[in-house]
């Protein structure tokens, strides 16, 4: 399959010429040669498959969008929550000596994404662990629950990046299939072509309905037998 020279703004035009075919002048000619309704509708179906994965495929991507903005933006605010604890911390730190061992002091990075929340969320766990630290926390006006509102806010994160993750993985699944529908369409194009080529070639004006613009020998007012054998060659070379 070689699609390269196509586009997905091409499909009205690979439609038109599918339904055309049911242009009875037309139809008639085409079935001579073996290209009936089951071929013809297939086309039909195969583009009307590909433009609601097409669709599928931008909903996917706007959904996508919106997760990130939302993990975004979660996303900051509990690394302020984080920085702030652990600023709070790292002061309580200079009364204990042993508060090191027992606690990460030193700032976590936010690579790889997937993984950060998951160390901040046991950084807060091994605070809660320790009630000199929750003390010395409320002692500086921090609210009695503050690491259950943190930790329930990582939860929240985590979430919003496994449904970006989602989201992602839908777009790409609806992508790939609407460009196999796509790639195959255009397979059957060419093979409509080089049928057409031939069982309309006294009719060139059927051709053009098709979408198949063709030079006429001026002499005959048909096309050339040289041309619908470069078409079955392009057919043979695109399968």
């Amino acid at each position: 399959m070689k699609t390269s020279k196509w586009s997905l703004k091409d499909l009205a035009k690979l439609n038109t010429a599918f339904n055309n075919c049911k242009n009875p002048e037309i139809k008639s000619k085409l079935e001579i040669v073996g290209v009936g309704d089951i071929f013809v509708d297939k086309g039909i179906n195969l583009h009307s498959d590909i433009v609601k994965l097409d669709m599928k495929h931008k909903n996917e991507l706007q959904e996508k969008s919106q997760a990130f903005t939302q993990y975004k933006e979660k996303r900051d605010e509990c690394r302020n929550d984080y920085d702030t604890i652990l600023h709070f911390v790292r002061i309580a730190a200079r009364f204990d000596n042993n508060l090191g061992s027992r606690i990460r002091t030193t700032s976590v990075p936010e690579n790889p994404v997937n993984e950060w929340p998951y160390q901040i969320d046991l950084f807060y766990d091994s605070l809660e662990k320790e009630p000199s630290i929750m003390n010395f926390l409320k002692e500086r006006k921090f609210p009695d629950d503050i690491i259950t509102i943190n930790r329930a806010k990582i939860k929240t994160l985590i979430n919003l990046h496994n449904r970006v993750d989602t989201e992602k993985g839908q777009a790409e699944d609806a992508r790939r299939e609407r460009d196999s529908k796509f790639a195959e369409l255009i397979d059957m194009w060419w093979e409509l072509k080089a049928y057409a080529l031939f069982a309309l070639k006294e009719t060139p004006q059927l051709l053009e309905e098709l979408g198949i613009k063709v030079k006429v020998n001026p002499t005959s007012g048909f096309i050339s037998s040289t041309l619908c054998s470069k078409a079955v060659g392009r057919l043979l070379f695109f399968k």
